[in-house]
């Protein structure tokens, strides 16, 4: 494999191991929104006020608890499936990294194993 082969072999290994990073990176943004948003609705839940008698009446309060519970179960079954994606591109992740490894260290030796032959035929 010539020098200029490996050299444009190590930018596609560095720029597919970017690309996957990124897909991680947005992954691990998303579930931290949803996290935020499972936090906002059990605060909203928590939240303790004395209702009046027309909220009673009509039911308003039981269908703002059951409103914010069903939300709650459909944000979490969001969260799962984005943490079982993330799960995978994690596994994904790690894959590309070592193949941009062993790709580094092939290229180094090249480097090295040339440097070695330029200073023999130098003495």
């Amino acid at each position: 494999m010539t020098k200029n082969e490996l050299r444009r072999l190590q930018r596609i290994a560095d720029a597919h191991y970017l690309a996957e990073q990124a897909k991680l990176s947005g992954l691990v943004k998303t579930e931290v929104e949803i996290r935020e948003k499972l936090a906002g609705l059990s605060n909203s839940r928590k939240q303790t006020y004395s209702p009046d008698e027309a909220t009673l009446m009509t039911g308003a309060d039981l269908r703002w608890y059951q409103w914010v519970d069903t939300r709650r179960s459909a944000l979490n079954q969001e969260l799962a499936r984005t943490l079982a994606q993330r799960e995978q591109q994690v596994s994904v992740l790690r894959k590309v990294f070592g193949r941009k490894q062993a790709i580094d260290s092939l290229a180094e030796s090249a480097r090295m194993t040339e440097n070695l032959l330029t200073k023999r035929r130098d003495i």
